[in-house]
């Protein structure tokens, strides 16, 4: 549904697709507002010691760097083909980006959405329960939003965009998906995400015993760099198990056919070779449940083919993420049924819910895959559409492609 400048628009989340949407709007006119419940890109600080497969180039948009340019003329952009850490990306654009005239006015940090939800209409409420000629696009949506102080207020806006990610809200990593018996009661005390394995978080896992689970690029780097320590420190340990039900040929994590980015297909042959030639990797083995005494260390129940249980004095369980749908509760959107995000997160972003969208990591659910700049890609469809300008396009000069 079209909406004309200099309407207001709800961004949640001022991670890197927050704040690249925020900024495509403010460069058309719209008023913005960015709701984070943390820091600016608070998942990407998270994981600042993380590099990142992709160059710059396609972590970046023109708008951005002539936003940023036009801030600090001093500025100077990574090369095009660097691949930064987390740390790289924030301090040399995602950080000063979030600090130009366009966006730093409208950051609301530190401040949670609790809820989202129409004024005047409820979510029960079908085209024929509206008064004649109305329709749920005509009425703003309520946000619930909550302050750091913990005071509670509404805000309204003509459009919502939820770039919230999905992050905060890890895969648990038990049989079939639910919680192993006692991981819930566990879950501040197992590491979700990839740590900081040969910097700051060294000696937690140096000569120590680890349980590594998962099979995407987290748990590879997770591996290579496990077998790293390994050498370094032979008392080191880990059990690498995949919930594959069959044995994949190649090894526990998928090689991309023809991949782009060569630094992930290293890594990729890297682990796979690792999983072979230490004889450290599972396959079709189950958490079944994990139990831990205060101070001591993990004991987890694990099934075929290493039925039994276990001791270990870490456990990563890098299993993947999932969005918070909580949000949504009252409004009429269609998640796709296996992902929790959009059925088509590329073509796709209209939802029964005018004037509201998924963009970003959230839009793709539980699908891996997502990179920057299917974000973008996604942010120039979306105000097509609010413009009722197919055509419109700010990325076109300067642009990598985006196909």
């Amino acid at each position: 549904m079209a909406i004309d400048t200099p309407a207001k628009l709800a961004m949640v989340g001022a991670g890197p697709i927050g704040l690249e949407a925020a900024l495509y709007a403010r460069f058309l006119g719209y008023d913005v507002v960015i709701f984070e419940q943390g820091r600016v890109c608070e998942h990407v600080q998270q994981q600042s010691h993380v590099r990142s497969f992709v160059p710059f180039r396609w972590c970046c948009s023109p708008l951005g760097l002539a936003a940023i340019t036009a801030h600090d003329e001093n500025y100077q952009p990574p090369t095009d083909d660097a691949r930064l850490t987390g740390s790289e990306w924030l301090e040399q654009y995602l950080l000063p980006l979030a600090a130009t005239d366009l966006l730093s006015d409208h950051l609301q940090l530190h401040t949670r959405v609790l809820g989202i939800g129409k004024e005047q209409v409820r979510k029960t409420d079908r085209a024929a329960d509206l008064p004649a000629g109305d329709e749920r696009g005509d009425w703003s949506f309520r946000l619930l939003v909550q302050d750091a102080a913990g005071n509670e207020r509404i805000e309204e806006a003509d459009a919502v965009l939820d770039c919230s990610g999905v992050l905060s809200q890890p895969n648990y990593c038990g049989h079939g998906g639910l919680p192993a018996i006692g991981e819930r009661a566990l879950r501040g005390q197992i590491d979700y995400r990839l740590p900081d394995l040969l910097g700051d978080e060294r000696d937690r896992f140096s000569g120590k015993r680890t349980l590594l689970i998962g099979h995407g690029h987290s748990a590879a780097t997770a591996a290579v760099q496990l077998a790293e320590i390994q050498q370094q420190d032979p008392a080191t340990s880990f059990t690498w198990i995949t919930r594959h039900e069959h044995q994949p040929a190649t090894g526990p994590v998928r090689r991309v056919s023809n991949d782009p980015f060569p630094s992930r297909a290293e890594l990729a042959a890297q682990a796979n070779a690792i999983a072979q030639q230490a004889n450290s990797w599972h396959w079709a083995s189950q958490v079944e449940k994990i139990v831990r005494e205060p101070g001591g260390p993990f004991v987890v129940s694990l099934s075929v083919p290493i039925a039994g249980d276990h001791s270990y004095d870490n456990i990563l369980a890098l299993v993947g993420y999932q969005p918070d749908l909580s949000l949504l509760a009252e409004l009429q959107v269609e998640p796709d049924f296996a992902t929790g995000g959009l059925r088509d997160p590329g073509t796709k972003l209209i939802q029964p819910e005018d004037n509201f969208y998924l963009l970003g990591a959230k839009s793709f659910g539980r699908q891996t895959g997502f990179l920057f700049r299917d974000g973008l890609a996604q942010i120039q469809q979306l105000f097509a559409i609010l413009g009722d300008r197919p055509t419109l396009d700010l990325y076109a000069a300067g642009q990598p492609k985006l196909e």
